[in-house]
């Protein structure tokens, strides 16, 4: 919805896994090549997945953002539970909206699911053609994969594309009659009859999502809360850092390649429960003047705690690839279920700064566990407006938790815009913000640091979701 996030250890063929990335999606995207067209990776981890921009043009990191005719964007795409365990396999999620000015005729694009690196195809169709989509509908896919062996990285790609023109065929009668390899798309079903082929009019060519899943030996789970009088606390244990009190807690483990997994969790009357993660912990879109801008996110290096009277606090320290060093600070404090946090940017060289995302919350909640994960095209109910569409929240409820995230209202820099992930309806609960540029980008020089504040809750119990409001940053 995610910028390629690969997490790869210094000692891994870094060089290798790109080269078979990029040999991969050229062999399997012959008709972009046809045409003359490249097929530009954009950002997956997080929703939109769009070109990355060049630095002369604003970045479009809004999937709502109309543009005029019909235009399809990768809202969301990501292992469905968040990270990977073992050599158990693992479903991706793939949701796919409309966000143009008109609809989208079915069968003028279609996505390509492909198993890049440490996995397996087992079973379902990895070629599935988009079904007609009115303006702003979506539509989900699920595809299941087997990690063959228990280390190594786990990355998969999602191409959406043009579909291709139909096959011409007999008619018995010697004419020659144009019809499509696979007919018109009724969600949940995925083999219809033959159409003829649609008008694509001028829907936008390839695009390409990577998605890497962060994979534990065992499946993680909450460390005990030892909160005594509801004094704050900060923990350092081996590979996992936690913070909290007697109300919320976040707690931090490494997966086998460094990548952070935060667990949110909130305690209702009597039981606390895992409300959201997070593997994304933040994104930065940037690059040097003449370059095209890209996305980094989080390796996580060192810790540091300190604890007092009044409050606790945990610093976790890493970079955003070369070119960034990287603070994410948690605050807690007494009689509170929320956690202050800031995430301080410093560049290690001059650069063009185009865009931060946030904290980016997934709720553990599967909507589609009974839908098979066999790519067939899933209806996404749509959810009425957001309770806090108005404002600087992006909160969910669940097990008598409302839990979430909320951001300033003021812009982080001159010429900045703060926007909510997309999410909602019968989508994953992808609660987050990320702060834009304009088309100029924010030159950021060695050394200056960006600062951008940001609040977690996890309030319970609690039998409105409206109990958010009282988060709200200024």
């Amino acid at each position: 919805m995610m910028s390629f996030r690969l997490f790869l250890s210094p000692a891994f063929p870094a060089r290798a896994i790109w080269f078979a990335i990029a040999l991969t999606l050229w062999l399997m995207a012959p008709s972009a090549r046809a045409q003359g067209k490249p097929v530009n990776p954009a950002p997956p981890q997080s929703p939109p997945a769009a070109p990355a921009p060049n630095p002369t043009a604003a970045p479009n990191l809004d999937a709502r953002s109309v543009t005029p005719g019909p235009d399809a964007r990768v809202e969301y795409f990501g292992a469905e539970g968040g990270y990977a365990v073992g050599t158990q396999s693992v479903t991706f999620l793939g949701i796919v909206r409309n966000v143009g000015a008109m609809p989208l005729p079915e069968r003028a694009l279609r996505l390509r699911c492909l198993p890049i690196a440490g996995l397996d195809y087992t079973t379902g169709d990895t070629l599935p053609f988009l079904p007609a989509l009115a303006r702003n509908q979506a539509v989900a896919f699920r595809w299941r994969f087997a990690p063959p062996q228990a280390t190594g990285p786990l990355i998969a790609g999602l191409l959406l594309e043009r579909a291709p023109p139909a096959v011409p065929m007999s008619n018995g009668n010697g004419m020659s009659a144009r019809t499509s390899p696979r007919g018109p798309l009724t969600l949940g079903k995925s083999e219809p009859p033959a159409v003829p082929e649609p008008e694509t009019g001028n829907i936008p060519g390839a695009r390409v999502t990577l998605a890497v899943v962060p994979r534990f030996s065992v499946a993680p789970r909450l460390a005990p809360v030892n909160a005594l009088d509801g004094q704050p606390y900060a923990r350092l244990e081996p590979n996992q850092a936690r913070i909290g009190n007697d109300r919320v807690q976040a707690q931090v483990l490494a997966t086998e390649r460094r990548q952070p997994l935060l667990m949110l969790a909130g305690r209702d009357a009597s039981q606390w429960h895992i409300v959201a993660t997070s593997t994304a912990l933040f994104s930065v879109l940037a690059g040097e003047d003449g370059q095209t801008p890209w996305r980094e996110t989080f390796r996580w290096r060192d810790s540091r705690v300190r604890e007092d009277r009044d409050g606790a606090q945990l610093t976790l320290v890493g970079e955003a690839g070369s070119r960034w060093g990287v603070e994410l600070i948690l605050d807690a404090r007494r009689d509170t279920a929320a956690l202050s946090g800031r995430l301080r940017l410093t560049a290690r060289r001059t650069l063009r700064c185009f865009g931060v995302q946030l904290p980016r919350l997934l709720t553990p909640v599967n909507r589609y566990a009974a839908e098979p994960a066999n790519g067939a095209p899933l209806a996404v109910e749509e959810a009425d407006a957001p309770a806090f569409a108005e404002t600087n929240i992006a909160a969910d409820r669940a097990n008598g938790v409302t839990f979430g995230i909320a951001w300033p209202s003021a812009p982080p820099l001159d010429g900045w815009r703060w926007s909510r992930l997309p999410g909602g309806g019968d989508a994953p609960g992808l609660l987050g913000a990320q702060a834009m540029s304009d088309a100029r980008g924010a030159v950021v020089v060695a050394g200056a640091t960006l600062e951008f504040p940001f609040r977690l809750f996890a309030f319970g119990p609690s039998d409105t979701i409206r109990d958010a409001l009282r988060f709200a940053l200024p």
